[in-house]
């Protein structure tokens, strides 16, 4: 604030001030007194916002690496977490499939030599319903980790066309995963080579 000569303040300078009659106007002082000059008060206009900046969104992509021979594929879910269509049951139908059919068959030669025909048909109804409680285990399993399923009932198109539908369905849901399928069938071709040699180990007595 600045004084005057005599050590009063000095009046403020002239310029437009809000009319101290009506908040709604403004008054001209004249740097000694007002006048009889209004005018409507003016509101310095607000600058508007910028946009906000659009969200970016990421389409979540399958991530796949490679682990004994097997190609394993993982599903984000989008959480922080990553599912994996790796389960328990996939991996024991796949890899026990074929030791349970050998061994089911041969309990049944077994069972309907010492026992009696209606006694052998106890193995194969056993591994059935152990191979449909896996496949049903697998289906579950997928579902709750938020991965695409196939449907159990395709088991009634044995366990390859379960496997089959299965690597069908996962790939349309962007899950490449091939390795229950690719070891039961290597399983069941050495079995076939196995089978072979023995018929000709034995054929050339």
């Amino acid at each position: 604030m600045s004084y005057g000569v005599s050590g009063t303040p000095a009046p403020p300078p002239a310029a437009w001030y809000p009319d101290p009659a009506d908040a709604a106007r403004e008054r001209w002082w004249g740097g000694q007194g007002w006048t009889d000059h209004v005018r409507p008060r003016t509101v310095a206009p607000v600058a508007p916002m910028a946009p906000a900046a659009p969200i970016e969104t990421v389409a979540y992509q399958p991530m796949g690496s490679w682990s004994g021979g097997f190609q394993q594929t993982h599903y984000s879910t989008g959480f922080g977490r990553t599912a994996s269509p790796n389960t328990v049951a996939i991996w024991l139908l796949a890899a026990g499939y074929v030791p349970l059919v050998v061994t089911s068959s041969l309990l049944s030669q077994l069972l309907a030599i010492t026992v009696s025909r209606e006694a052998s048909f106890a193995p194969p109804v056993i591994t059935l319903a152990l191979v449909w409680g896996l496949v049903i285990w697998d289906h579950l399993t997928l579902k709750h980790r938020g991965l695409p399923a196939a449907s159990w009932a395709w088991f009634f198109l044995t366990i390859f066309g379960y496997l089959i539908a299965r690597r069908v369905v996962l790939k349309g849901g962007g899950v490449i995963h091939n390795g229950p399928s690719n070891l039961l069938g290597g399983m069941i071709l050495l079995l076939i080579v196995l089978t072979v040699v023995a018929v000709f180990a034995l054929a050339g007595r």
